[in-house]
């Protein structure tokens, strides 16, 4: 019988039916789970809650801040603004379709993927093969240097040029390179190997460093050096 103040009263002391102890009627948020109906019910959303009384799973479309949930889109697509009921970031190891050029998970590391973005850069590197100084001029150093790129077959781009680290009275190394080039300067290794940002970091005196790697990627012995009659800015240095 119901008495005043009373929502139902069945007659029984089940707890988890459709009329809880107190002759109320059951619902999501009462803290008593009704049985059939609910997953759980913790009185609000908790770690194993969510809000509507089932048990917490990303992909639900509930949002459980409590559990740690950021977003919830409700499908596996790695490259939208929610991975894994967490808000897409530069660094997260995926490529947010849109907003990212890349994501290597390492958003400030020395890869050619920076701040999720890609690095324009040039290769440096020193030939495997030794050379005599006697080339008859800087043109022909420089087409060596063209033609042993072109044999380790490294990228080549439209209108790509190879200048020889080399000078001679009346033509400099750094006469004949881009000062402009803001990118990096990087060895051809696998991943390539950070030398320089941009040319002031090449000239500086301080590489992040040697340049001790062949146009093949392999690593040149200490303490071998080379001869470029040049200085670390490129001009001539007899």
């Amino acid at each position: 019988m119901l008495d005043d103040g009373e929502d139902c009263d069945d007659g029984n002391d089940d707890d988890t039916d459709a009329c809880t102890n107190i002759c109320k009627n059951a619902f999501c948020g009462d803290g008593v789970v009704h049985a059939g109906v609910e997953a759980c019910d913790d009185g609000a959303p908790s770690p194993g809650c969510d809000g509507d009384c089932t048990a917490v799973e990303c992909g639900d479309a509930v949002v459980n801040a409590e559990a740690g949930e950021e977003c919830d889109d409700q499908n596996a697509d790695d490259t939208d603004a929610c991975i894994s009921c967490e808000a897409a970031t530069c660094g997260d190891g995926f490529i947010e379709a849109g907003v990212e050029e890349c994501d290597d998970g390492t958003p400030d590391g020395d890869d050619l993927c920076n701040r999720c973005e890609h690095v324009s850069y040039r290769f440096v590197f020193t030939t495997s093969a030794t050379f005599a100084g006697d080339f008859g001029n800087i043109a022909v150093a420089d087409h060596t240097c063209t033609n042993t790129a072109s044999a380790a077959k490294l990228p080549f781009a439209r209108n790509t040029r190879w200048v020889a680290w080399l000078s001679a009275n009346a033509s400099q190394a750094v006469q004949r390179l881009d000062h402009d080039f803001a990118g990096w300067y990087v060895l051809p290794t696998d991943p390539p190997t950070l030398l320089a940002r941009g040319w002031s970091g090449l000239t500086s005196g301080t590489l992040h460093h040697a340049i001790d790697t062949t146009e093949d990627g392999e690593s040149i012995p200490a303490p071998e050096t080379v001869w470029t009659n040049s200085d670390i800015l490129g001009e001539y240095r007899p």
